[in-house]
């Protein structure tokens, strides 16, 4: 035999739970504006970032994530591609002057060290004039 009076010490009977709202939408149900919006951020970020020599691989990365957002929201950034192509620019400039610099040899104080660490180790410690230039080895 089921009882399913309540009597005055039973509990009351609860509702069943809802679920707890979603906090993000499914998954391909995303807000076109929050998309585009975000894309943006990463568009202007990667570009900021693309201009500043020791960031631009890094505004190189933001923009490349800023194209796929854009693309994910239907449209494209032009400043996530200018963002790109600065930032291959800024690159390739950065790795050109580096070229430069190391296969010339660091210029300090009029000498390079490379001629300075031959200078040294050819004629030995003291002070020597060679084609003008003085050197001090230690």
């Amino acid at each position: 035999m089921t009882d399913t009076a309540t009597g005055p010490g039973d509990p009351a009977p609860r509702p069943a739970a809802s679920p707890p709202p979603a906090l993000h939408p499914a998954a391909g149900h995303a807000d076109p504006a929050r998309e585009q919006h975000v894309a943006a951020v990463w568009s202007v970020v990667g570009f900021a970032l693309a201009i500043l020599p020791p960031f631009s691989l890094l505004g190189l990365a933001a923009s490349v994530v800023g194209i796929a957002l854009s693309r994910r929201a239907g449209r494209t950034s032009r400043l996530a591609v200018a963002g790109v192509i600065l930032a291959v620019v800024v690159l390739a400039a950065g790795v050109a002057v580096l070229v430069a610099v190391t296969s010339t040899g660091f210029a300090l104080f009029g000498t390079t060290v490379g001629s300075t660490v031959w200078v040294c180790a050819e004629l030995g410690p003291g002070e020597h004039v060679v084609d003008g230039l003085r050197y001090t080895c230690r």
